[in-house]
């Protein structure tokens, strides 16, 4: 019935033919993202991401994890 567009934090999407089929375990619409607490939470990654002298490797990963789902909330916000 139409395009549906999700943001998908996690998951497993198997495609067969005409048919998609996604596991997650947590997905955004584009009437849940709120642009400007995810615009305040990337400014907040991205001065963490100035400072990583003293952060584990995982911890900046994590970082640029976020970073790349808030961005894909806003990437789905505007369409």
């Amino acid at each position: 019935d139409g395009v549906k567009y999700f943001s998908v934090e996690n998951g497993i999407c198997k495609i067969l033919r005409d048919k998609i089929t996604i596991l997650s375990s947590s997905s955004y619409t584009k009437d849940q993202v709120d642009v400007d607490q995810s615009n305040e939470e990337i400014d907040q990654i991205n001065q963490k991401l100035t400072k990583t002298d003293l952060m584990s490797d995982e911890s900046i990963e994590e970082l640029y994890n976020r970073l790349e789902l808030l961005n894909s909330h806003l990437k789905l916000a505007s369409k």
